[in-house]
């Protein structure tokens, strides 16, 4: 069964339900003049889905559009958008602001139902009230109630690409940096060029 997709500009982000028999249920896409992809899908404990990644020009998500206000020349933004389960619809969809890039690469959902992001940025990335900055490129991790309200967020010193939680709200990331990687009170260093690391925050 085929259902044609029609490109807003370039490079469209799409999704596509199945039934459990692999019948196509429904399938949708969203995009603008430029570029858009998505780097994560997560459904949450109601099956609404989240999806997650980067965007460079201001596209329309339903009724709410995701502009570039404030943004850089050639931006590249991240974008958090949740979905109807039924139908593909969004529900609401948000965005970052940054004064270079930013993106999302992962995300998880926690036992408060609530989307947590990770992904990395350059200089300062806002969300709302969530504002992280920092001097080089960082990876980031920002926490969402329900209805895409920000709660809070904290950066990273190198490229954050993946977070895992389990039924405790213990968290897992991890992601790549090299040099030195302040933990805590702990300093990680590379034992040569891009080194791979692991934690439980």
């Amino acid at each position: 069964e085929g259902r044609p997709l029609l490109s807003f500009g370039r490079n469209d982000m799409w999704i596509a339900k199945y039934t459990a028999f692999g019948t196509l249920a429904w399938a949708i896409n969203y995009g603008s003049g430029g570029d858009e992809s998505i780097a994560d899908i997560r459904l949450d404990q109601a099956d609404d889905i989240y999806i997650g990644g980067q965007y460079d020009a201001t596209m329309t998500i339903g009724s709410q559009t995701l502009n570039l206000s404030g943004a850089p020349a050639n931006p590249r933004l991240p974008f958090l958008i949740k979905l109807n389960p039924g139908t593909g619809a969004p529900i609401w969809a948000l965005r970052g602001n940054g004064t270079a890039f930013g993106n999302v690469q992962s995300i998880d959902i926690d036992s408060l139902n609530r989307p947590n992001i990770v992904g990395s940025f350059f200089s300062s990335l806002n969300f709302g009230a969530i504002r992280l900055t920092n001097t080089v490129t960082s990876g980031y991790r920002a926490v969402f109630s329900a209805n895409g309200t920000p709660v809070n967020g904290l950066p990273y010193h190198d490229d954050t690409k993946g977070i895992a939680i389990n039924g405790n709200d213990n968290i897992y990331l991890w992601g790549d940096f090299n040099g030195n990687e302040p933990v805590g009170t702990n300093l990680l260093s590379s034992i040569g060029g891009q080194d791979t690391v692991l934690l439980k925050v």
